[in-house]
C-alpha cells in the first residue's frame, strides 16, 4: 500500500510540476526536485559531521538566486490570477 501511494505521488507530482513548467513559474523540473531534495535532506538530517550540514547548506545558498526567481515567479503568477478572477 505504502508502495503505491508513492507511485501515486509520484505520478501527480510530475504533472503538477510539468504544468508549473508550461506556466513558466519553475525553470525545470529537474532543477527543482534537486532544490527539494537538499532542502528536506538538510531540514530532516541531523548530521554527525558539521561539514556534511555545511555542504547542504552551501549548496542551497549557492542556488538562493534560483529559490528567489521561483518564488517571485509564484507571486507573480498568483498576483495575475487574483486581477484576472
Amino acid at each position: 500500500m505504502l508502495f503505491e501511494k508513492r507511485k501515486v505521488d509520484s505520478i501527480y507530482d510530475s504533472q503538477c510540476f510539468n504544468r508549473l513548467e508550461q506556466l513558466e513559474i519553475i525553470k525545470d523540473y529537474e532543477s527543482w526536485k534537486e532544490l527539494r531534495e537538499v532542502r528536506n535532506e538538510f531540514a530532516h538530517d541531523y548530521e554527525e559531521e558539521p561539514a556534511e550540514s555545511a555542504e547542504k547548506l552551501n549548496i542551497l545558498l549557492y542556488k538562493k538566486g534560483q529559490l528567489e526567481k521561483n518564488f517571485n515567479n509564484i507571486v507573480e503568477f498568483l498576483s495575475k490570477k487574483r486581477i484576472e478572477d
